[in-house]
């Protein structure tokens, strides 16, 4: 691990320049120094820029190791990147504190390097740097703002250990400031003694600039090398009362003191105000964040400082709300938002609040690509400010677990919601309101994801706490039992949800109205029940109910489209396809729009178009010259739903462009209840695609071995001459035979048992024992061919080798033909003693 190589290097050395990060984790963790030298007296940063290894780098940055290190030769990692050319390397180097001034011990500078290298993007870098320096030292504004534009290195120092901004700070440059702030110059860069911006600014009584940086971030208790804070350098009377103020607001906050509050309320400066709210202390807390992680008694009313202007957009807002009226108040929320970011910042408790209330809106109009991405924004600021374990960064996890939901990633949502769950509830208790309603929304994840029974226990267990709490008219008492019909409408129990969701419409008409979308999603449910189980074919309550949708909601609210859907979807379970068609594509334009291509409904609607598109060209209704062309069975089309149409016009063994019919279709699916219904209806087993594949070919190369049994069942019963060319059929141009496709054993052995000829011959003269892929079928038909070996020889070793056969193993084998047409038993004809084992074999299965 320490063994150096000729030239003075470490393992960690060369894995460094050859950029094996996991190695140099590796071997920092095994303990190894981080600042241990190798060859030329050269840290691992230096042989992780010769290697140009650019997440090394940053990896070793990340470890805190000093950039400006020097080898023998007084050569930093910055002068080897502009030797070699790596400009990457070197703006990372400058943005880390690399001091683009420092000189080798030849007094040569990395600018200097580049020129003579020729390496001239890593030169441009570095001119342009070193104007930035001119340009700021001599309070240049444009020419500042100029080199910031054409990518210079904001936080970039010189050997002095002073960044722009402490220069800037230092002379009192408050416009140069503002631009280096503005273009985000780290306010708490520590320079010379361990200086922050804000210590120079404090020392040189610069009252404004003061301000700039506070605004900025930077840590008001910030302390240098000899622990002295800028406070302790500042002379200006008014630098010294604002820094007092901030201090002692801090303090009072973490001592749980509420009388900070009516302090802060009695500043008439808002400005200075703002500045309070907005100041960060070392540990990159506000105040409020402060407040928050000390269980300050009143954090409420601390967080209502400054916002009394802002209150009345914000319960404008909430009112609108209730009326449903979200595109309104998603502008009022924004508005809000903006305010509070200018007034407290982006990381303030308050604007993420406001943010994630804009999310909620963007999800209530169904936006929810756009409600996702500002709900992960709120969560991650909320995460790193706030902390994973917050009950408001919780509360977000519970927004984005939601929209998942309804972009269809359910498991993605059940597992979000099943992580922060517990610590929620720890927090806020098991009858919080927020700690209910996110229950509420886990359980239509578990519903979705057809844990019914899991899904009614949560609701149930929540029902009963909301009743109490509550009473049984709340509107969240009536989502749930909403919600615990539902769940009993999934899992069959039709009289008893409709029931239950005529007793909920009635409550939610009182109480919301009989236009909101929650009691309008009722109606939806009734309606969709009341389809179900009558029995004639009657869709008016569905159509009803879009009516008044459309006219409450609006044509292209989602809830609209939604049971449009519900309505198409009754209509082609009805066999009325066209009418059916017409509504599917009259809805998946917007079903995209609001729920992406993925989504399971979307699949669907899809799928069905195609499946009416192919039925309707099957049944010769139109011309459909958009529906994909089908390789045989591949991406073969369910036509369940479909198929009472077909028999009704008498169109059972109609056939496509492939010579396909629902026969060929169900048989590829596996769907042993379509293919019985196709058989009872008339359909035509030997019927063959435009490459000779009957049905049972389909069947067999699939290893669909029930479907095969049916098949051959089928044919036995009702068309038994034809059953030795049914299960011998061969394809047009391969002359392949279903047991040469046989999928699995058990496909072959019923194969056989119906006579099948084990030793039939494709185009190119191969039977099957020599093209099958399975090798417990090679070894069957390799058996049946010793046992009709023996019937021709008169061998009196059959015994012992049927013994090697399982029970239906045996009967295959008894039944199967060879190409002239006999069974072992016709084999045996001329060997009484091996036809009397056989017959003894075949009574004894």
């Amino acid at each position: 691990m320490n063994a150096k190589n000729i030239s003075g290097s470490k393992p960690i050395h060369i894995a460094a320049r050859d950029g094996h990060l996991d190695i140099v984790k590796f071997y920092l963790e095994k303990k190894i120094k981080l600042n241990d030298l190798g060859n030329l007296g050269q840290s691992l940063l230096h042989y992780a820029v010769q290697g140009g290894q650019l997440e090394i780098v940053k990896y070793l940055i990340s470890q805190n190791m000093d950039v400006n290190l020097s080898d023998e030769n007084q050569a930093k990692p910055l002068h080897l990147a502009a030797q070699n050319g790596y400009r990457e390397i070197i703006y990372t180097l400058l943005d880390n504190g690399a001091y683009f001034d420092a000189t080798t011990i030849r007094n040569t500078t990395a600018l200097e390097i580049a020129q003579s290298h020729k390496q001239e993007e890593v030169r441009k870098l570095l001119e342009i740097t070193a104007k930035l320096f001119h340009a700021v030292k001599h309070n240049n504004i444009l020419e500042t703002e100029r080199y910031l534009k054409e990518v210079a290195v904001v936080n970039v120092k010189i050997q002095d250990n002073v960044t722009p901004l402490h220069y800037a700070s230092w002379k009192g440059y408050e416009d140069i400031v503002n631009i280096l702030l503005n273009y985000k110059a780290n306010p708490n860069v520590t320079g010379k003694s361990g200086c922050t911006p804000l210590h120079y600014a404090c020392k040189y009584n610069h009252f404004n600039i003061v301000k700039s940086l506070l605004s900025h971030k930077a840590a008001y208790n910030a302390s240098c090398s000899n622990r002295k804070t800028a406070m302790d350098f500042a002379t200006c009377p008014n630098i010294k009362k604002l820094l007092r103020l901030i201090s002692e607001s801090f303090q009072s906050v973490q001592n749980g003191n509420t009388e900070v509050i009516s302090r802060l309320n009695r500043i008439k400066d808002k400005d200075i105000l703002k500045i309070v709210m907005n100041t960060y202390n070392k540990d990159n807390k506000t105040l409020v964040t402060v407040a928050i992680h000390y269980d300050f008694p009143k954090v409420k009313q601390l967080k209502q400082v400054l916002q009394d202007d802002m209150c009345t957009e914000k319960r404008i807002a909430e009112a609108l709300c209730s009326q449903e009226r979200y595109e309104e108040a998603l502008k009022l929320y924004k508005s809000v938002f903006e305010k509070r970011k200018d007034l407290l910042g982006l990381e303030h408790p308050d604007t993420l609040d406001m943010q994630l209330m804009v999310g909620r809106m963007l999800y209530q109009q169904q936006k929810y690509m756009e409600a996702l991405k500002v709900s992960e924004e709120v969560y991650k600021t909320q995460r790193e400010v706030l902390g994973e374990g917050n009950a408001d960064t919780l509360r977000t996890n519970g927004q984005i677990a939601l929209i998942l939901h309804r972009l269809s990633k359910n498991e993605e949502a059940l597992a979000l919601y099943k992580s922060f769950l517990p610590k929620f509830i720890d927090i806020l208790g098991p009858n919080h309101s927020d700690v209910l309603d996110t229950q509420c929304e886990m359980a239509l994840v578990l519903c979705a994801l057809f844990k019914y029974e899991e899904a009614l226990k949560v609701n149930h267990d929540i029902f009963k706490i909301r009743k109490k709490i509550s009473g049984p008219n709340n509107t969240k008492t009536l989502v749930l039992q909403n919600n615990i019909a539902m769940v009993l409408a999934y899992q069959g129990k039709d009289k008893e949800a409709l029931e239950l969701y005529k007793k909920v419409y009635e409550a939610r008409k009182k109480v919301l109205g009989p236009n909101h979308s929650d009691t309008l999603r009722t109606s939806h449910w009734i309606a969709r029940l009341t389809c179900c189980m009558k029995q004639n074919d009657d869709a008016d309550v569905l159509k009803e109910v879009i009516e008044r949708q459309e006219n409450a909601l609006g044509p292209d609210h989602f809830d609209t489209l939604n049971t449009q859907y519900t309505h198409a979807n009754y209509l082609f379970s009805k066999g009325r396809i066209e009418e059916s068609l017409k509504i599917y594509q009259n809805i998946i334009g917007r079903y995209k729009d609001i729920l992406g291509d993925s989504h399971t409904s979307v699949v669907d609607i899809e799928r069905k178009i195609t499946t009416i598109k192919k039925a309707m060209t099957m049944a010769g209704r139109s011309e459909s010259s958009d529906f994909p062309q089908q390789n045989d069975t591949h991406n073969a089309p369910d036509f369940f739903d479909l198929m009472h149409t077909f028999a009704k016009q008498k169109k059972i063994n109609i056939q496509d462009e492939n010579s396909l019919t629902p026969l060929h279709y169900a048989a590829s699916k596996g769907n042993e209840q379509l293919v019985k219904q196709l058989l009872q209806q008339g359909a035509n087993v030997m019927l063959k695609s435009n490459k000779g594949n009957t049905a049972l070919h389909i069947a067999a190369s699939k290893g669909f071995d029930r479907i095969v049994d049916i098949l051959l069942e089928h044919v036995k019963n009702y068309n038994l001459p034809n059953l030795d060319d049914f299960v011998n059929a061969q394809t047009t141009n391969g002359k392949t035979s279903a047991l040469h496709v046989a999928g699995n054993k058990n496909v072959a052995i019923s194969l056989l048992t119906y006579g099948a000829i084990y030793n039939i011959k494709n185009k190119n003269g191969e039977a099957p024992i020599q093209v099958s892929k399975h090798t417990d079928i090679v070894y069957l038909l390799s058996i049946i061919e010793e046992i009709f070996t023996c019937c021709e020889n008169g061998s009196q070793n059959l015994l012992e080798i049927m013994t090697k056969l399982k029970p239906d193993e045996i009967k295959a084998a008894t039944n199967a033909h060879n190409l002239d047409g006999e069974t072992m038993l016709n084999k045996a004809a001329n060997q009484p003693h091996i036809a009397r084992q056989i017959k003894k074999l075949q009574r004894s299965h």
